[in-house]
């Protein structure tokens, strides 16, 4: 008799989880939604913080050789540090994908043998130097 119970209060707890499961679904992807948004924001601060460190070297390294700083010369630092820390990260982003093997798609040439093609994305980078 309660084996019997119990098979009553699991189908209806299995009911009642499919008549809720659209609702899991969509708070899982608002809070798939929001973890990227935190994620972002994270990775905004942190290139705000990588940039003024790297500001900071500069400006050290410039007022050692005694170089006056005046509201050009740190515009100018700031968007070179700017330039430099994106040219990094697409150097880091290359460097990730050539080493998970994703850069080149393996195509077989006319004698069976595998062959390394660029990938399409990057196509610009050998074709604009």
């Amino acid at each position: 008799m309660n084996e019997l119970k119990n098979s009553k209060k699991q189908a209806k707890n299995s009911q009642n989880l499919t008549k809720n499961a659209p609702f899991l679904t969509k708070n899982e992807s608002i809070l798939t939604k929001e973890n990227n948004n935190l994620n972002q924001q994270k990775n905004l601060l942190n290139w705000e913080k990588d940039k003024e460190k790297l500001i900071n070297k500069y400006k050290r390294f410039l007022k050692e050789k005694n170089v006056i700083l005046d509201i050009i010369k740190l515009d100018f630092l700031e968007e070179f540090c700017t330039l430099k820390l994106t040219l990094n990260n697409i150097n880091n982003e290359i460097q990730t994908l050539i080493n998970d093997g994703k850069l080149f798609s393996e195509t077989d040439n006319n004698r069976g043998k595998p062959k390394e093609v660029r990938h399409p994305r990057f196509n610009f980078l050998w074709t604009s130097i």
